[in-house]
Order: C-alpha cells, then sequence, then structure tokens
C-alpha cells in the first residue's frame, strides 16, 4: 500500500487482507498478538490488561455512565471488561467476519452490540449516540495516515462534549522524543512487544501487515492537530509506540 492511493481503496484492501484473517484458523492470533494467544485465560487476561492501560486516567465513577465506542473491535476481545465498566459498549470493525463471531462470543453482555463498517468511518448504525470515550487499540498501527486520518475525522465527529478518542501509532524508532518513565506502563509494552509464538516467525504475518509510515513524535502531533479542533495529547510509554488522546471540548 502507497500514499498515492485513494483512501477508499487501501480501506479495501485492508477491509479484504482483515477478512482473510477473521477466516484463518490463526484469526485470534492475529486479533492479539500476546504469547498465550490461544489459551483462554491468557487471552482474558491480556484483554483485561490491555483495557485498564487504554483507560488510564480515566474516572472509573464517570465510566460507569459512559457510552463507549471500541475501534477496531475484532472477535470482541476487549468488550467483556470494558461492557462491564460502562454504560454501553458498541465495537465497529472492517471484517463482517470478524464481526459476526464478536457478535457471537459477546452474546451474553446486553449492553454490547457490534457493526461492520468501512474502514473510513463510523457506520450509521453506530451514530446514534454521542460516545463519552472511543478506543483505537492496534487499529492505527496497521493503517496508511490517509485512512487513519479519515476513520480520526469520523470518530470525532462522533463524540460527545468531552469526548475522548484514545489511540495507538507506530513510532520512529530513531526518533526518540516523548518517552517517559513510568515503569508499570513500560512493563505492560514490554510484554506485548515480543513476538507471540513461533507461527510469527514462520510466516503469518506479511510486510505490508503495519502501516508503512511510523511517525515521529512531534510530527504525530502536528498530524493530528490538523484533522480536528480537539485538544492532542501524547504519551510515550515505549520506543515502538506513540499512545495518547484527542479531546472534544465541552
Amino acid at each position: 500500500m502507497t500514499d498515492r492511493e485513494e483512501p477508499e481503496e487501501l480501506a479495501r484492501r485492508l477491509a479484504e487482507r482483515w477478512e482473510e484473517r477473521a477466516r484463518s484458523p490463526h484469526r485470534d492470533l492475529f486479533v492479539a498478538s500476546h504469547r498465550g494467544w490461544d489459551d483462554p485465560a491468557a487471552w482474558r487476561a491480556q484483554a483485561e490488561l490491555d483495557a485498564r492501560n487504554m483507560l488510564h486516567r480515566v474516572d472509573g465513577r464517570a465510566l460507569s455512565s459512559y457510552h463507549l465506542l471500541d475501534v477496531g473491535c475484532g472477535v470482541g476481545r476487549l468488550a467483556p471488561p470494558l461492557a462491564a465498566r460502562a454504560a454501553s459498549y458498541t465495537g465497529i470493525d472492517i471484517s463482517p467476519t470478524m464481526v459476526d463471531e464478536a457478535r457471537r462470543r459477546c452474546a451474553p453482555l446486553a449492553n454490547a452490540r457490534f457493526f461492520t463498517c468501512d474502514g473510513l468511518s463510523v457506520p450509521a448504525e453506530a451514530r446514534d449516540r454521542r460516545y463519552d470515550l472511543a478506543l483505537a487499540m492496534a487499529v492505527f498501527i496497521h493503517c496508511p495516515p490517509a485512512v487513519s486520518a479519515a476513520l480520526v475525522r469520523s470518530v470525532y465527529g462522533v463524540l460527545a462534549p468531552g469526548g475522548q478518542l484514545r489511540f495507538q501509532f507506530r513510532a520512529d524508532l530513531h526518533d526518540p522524543e516523548g518517552l517517559v518513565s513510568l515503569p508499570e506502563a513500560q512493563a505492560a509494552a514490554a510484554a506485548q512487544a515480543g513476538p507471540a509464538t513461533d507461527e510469527h516467525q514462520v510466516g503469518l504475518t506479511r510486510d505490508d501487515d503495519y502501516s508503512s509510515h511510523a511517525f515521529g513524535y512531534a510530527e504525530l502531533g502536528a498530524f493530528l492537530a490538523g484533522l480536528t479542533p480537539g485538544h492532542v495529547t501524547l504519551i510515550r510509554v515505549d520506543l515502538m509506540h506513540i499512545y495518547g488522546w484527542i479531546e472534544r471540548p465541552r
């Protein structure tokens, strides 16, 4: 994929790739690239850890009244820990098969729902409410900047006043700007950074599985600031990724 292609074509190719993965026997590895991806207890434990990391500095009492949007929800891996904390959970994903599987796995969650999206925007069915919190965990690291830009703008458009879009982008390994010392967060990031299983090293992943563009710290701040009028906060706790959020003014 190259940024010279139109966003619609880029998103179409992403959808094809993730639908291919959704039909693979290694689907859960692609959804959760961590050690123990095929062990239910490890799967739940990592989902809980990832949910807590993405909810860093979110008031737990306020969260109980939030409408929450999970962008790139996959098979609903984060739905149980997030739906348990929020008033409602909405998951969207580019792969129809992933969404079908999420609905099956998460059927007992009364406040959770799932929709297929085009990879560039929040689908019409999910625009029936304003979201207090939107999470994009391991989403933009796979997307060309043009796709990320369209999706950021769309998600920002459905945020409630004071709502946040929280995200993760690939970082330029040659640019250490913004790194801070947060031992717990660094330990969590390190636990997720290594190869999940031997399959990772024998051809299940491809060179184009991740975005070809890795952002410098200042570059990402400028990129996001140009997309919405929201306030951008960046947090960098490891060399590989830049985390943060965009907050809609109240």
